[in-house]
């Protein structure tokens, strides 16, 4: 499904970000989402956060990102079978301190 139906808006659940947040002109028709299994309305909430969605883009983002890592974080400490959870527990804490260390030299620049 990901492959085959990549640019879709009705398909593709990560196109469909409404109210947020609109990709495309043809989501303030609203469309009916295939994989939400119901119709993702262009309402007055929608058109107000799309309306300013060149400033909230970014802190969306950073929620986004954020609830991300908590999500990794919660997932790999839990007690939920995971295949090579080690790896993924050694790939996600160099990718902290890498990313820490990358924070800490632009912060000193």
């Amino acid at each position: 499904m990901h492959i085959t139906s990549l640019a879709s808006l009705d398909y593709y659940r990560d196109l469909q970000h409404l109210p947020m947040l609109a990709i495309s002109s043809k989501l303030f028709n609203s469309v009916t989402s295939v994989f939400y299994g119901r119709q993702l309305t262009f309402d007055p909430l929608a058109r107000f956060f799309v309306s300013y969605q060149h400033y909230i883009y970014y802190p969306i983002m950073c929620v986004a990102q954020v609830n991300l890592y908590l999500q990794t974080i919660l997932l790999l400490i839990s007690k939920r079978k995971i295949p090579d959870k080690g790896l993924n527990i050694l790939g996600s804490t160099s990718m902290y301190l890498y990313c820490n260390h990358l924070l800490i030299l632009v912060h000193q620049s």
